[in-house]
């Protein structure tokens, strides 16, 4: 579609609902009251269909096809319509209205990442064919990228996403394809900024480990809205995608008769290892931590450590080293993934331990006493281990973080969590 053309024959809706309509011998047919597009939803700029037009004599709506209509402009006082007389207006498969279905709804600026309230929408006429292509209105939330616009106020069609009702043609069928390369906190800003409706239909979209990444971004009050409104067979399946230390935090955030229909919609191996978490307070070591460790011997070489981290790889946020256990398998020490990178795949990894005391911590030590030791570590994680000296977690610094702001009332995104 040629911009320049586009943007010389921009007609807003509300210009189009001001007009009346003449047949080809002028008399007055009736006013606009609606535009109808044809919607696939795989259309970039829908094209225009006809007009709805309210009948002055009989007060009823009826449809001028847009194939009957002459080309006009935004400064054009009548429209004219070319054929014989209007039937009336009977909505067809695959048809919205754009004042009625479109106006007053949520879309989503896929490009800048920013829900919107359509308020205005506009045409444009390519040859002798009307499109749908632009959009504009408010703002529900500031976001941090400008809005993708082809004109001063006006957002690309091509480039947004809208939402509708249950029984209406708008209702998203597959996701644009810009959402689906945004990053896991800008799916959580947009899921936070969508009202109940959006969202359900947004989430249910969805590829289940994208929404369990987003979700993870999101903050407490509106994790346990979108679990509560969620099926629990849906909301186990999330909880499973996500990781350890997040999925804990979530159920925690449910009232127990929530958390626990979860749970017993989960494999018995992961609600039994997330149930045991919840038995600590979110301010002890062991409430917080993530259960996902890298677990290796001394007589391992690093390229059995290397097979074991890919096969991890969906849990890569949460592994930043392999801890280190003899053959009982208890704590021995913890090694950076960076020492195993720089060493080479036949060394044994009881080679690559350092002669020194190993920090870690109890699953009961106090928050005050996590960032003590984490402090002291100068390490981004600390193995937290069980009264009998066996590791059962780590904890991240991020968590540490996440659980200070939570501990202090606090709450906002911090930029190295998106």
């Amino acid at each position: 579609m040629d911009r320049l053309a586009v943007r010389s024959s921009l007609i807003p809706l509300d210009v189009v609902l001001a007009k009346s309509i003449n047949d080809a011998s002028g008399k007055a047919l009736g006013r606009v009251v609606d535009v109808v597009v044809k919607w696939s939803g795989d259309a970039r700029y829908p094209d225009v269909k006809g007009l709805v037009v309210n009948d002055f004599s009989r007060d009823e709506e009826l449809l001028v096809p847009a194939t009957r209509i002459e080309p006009f402009g935004a400064s054009s006082r009548t429209i004219t319509y070319l054929g014989a007389g209007p039937g009336p207006w009977e909505r067809r498969k695959g048809e919205l209205r754009l004042q009625s279905d479109i106006i007053g709804r949520q879309i989503v600026d896929v490009q800048g990442a920013t829900v919107l309230i359509a308020k205005e929408l506009y045409l444009a006429w390519i040859g002798t064919t009307a499109y749908l292509v632009g959009v504009s209105g408010p703002e529900k939330r500031r976001g941090l990228k400008a809005l993708s616009r082809v004109d001063s106020g006006l957002i690309d069609w091509s480039l947004v996403q809208p939402f509708g009702e249950e029984d209406s043609e708008l209702k998203l069928k597959e996701l644009h394809k810009g959402l689906r390369r945004l990053r896991p906190g800008e799916l959580a800003d947009l899921l936070q900024e969508l009202d109940e409706d959006a969202r359900e239909e947004f989430t249910a979209s969805m590829d289940l480990s994208d929404l369990a990444d987003a979700i993870e971004e999101m903050e407490p009050d509106e994790v346990e809205d979108l679990m509560v409104d969620t099926p629990p067979e849906v909301a186990a399946k999330l909880i499973e995608k996500m990781e350890p230390d997040e999925a804990v935090d979530a159920l925690r955030d449910l009232g127990r008769a929530e958390a626990d229909e979860i749970l017993s919609k989960l494999p018995p191996e992961i609600s039994e290892a997330l149930e045991e978490s919840l038995e600590y307070p979110e301010t002890m070591a062991g409430g917080f931590m993530t259960t996902v460790l890298i677990l290796s011997r001394p007589s391992d070489s690093v390229a059995d450590v290397a097979t074991k981290v890919r096969e991890a790889k969906d849990h890569a946020t949460d592994i930043d080293a392999t801890v280190v256990v003899d053959e009982e398998g208890k704590y021995i020490d913890d090694i950076p993934l960076f020492s195993l990178f720089i060493a080479s795949p036949t060394d044994r990894v009881g080679d690559l331990l350092i002669d020194r005391d190993p920090l870690y911590i109890d699953a009961e030590a106090p928050l005050r006493e996590v960032v003590k030791t984490l402090i002291e570590a100068r390490s981004s994680s600390l193995v937290v281990v069980d009264e009998e000296g066996f590791p059962i977690g780590r904890v991240l610094a991020d968590d540490v973080v996440d659980a200070l702001v939570r501990s202090s009332g606090f709450h906002f995104k911090l930029p190295w969590n998106r």
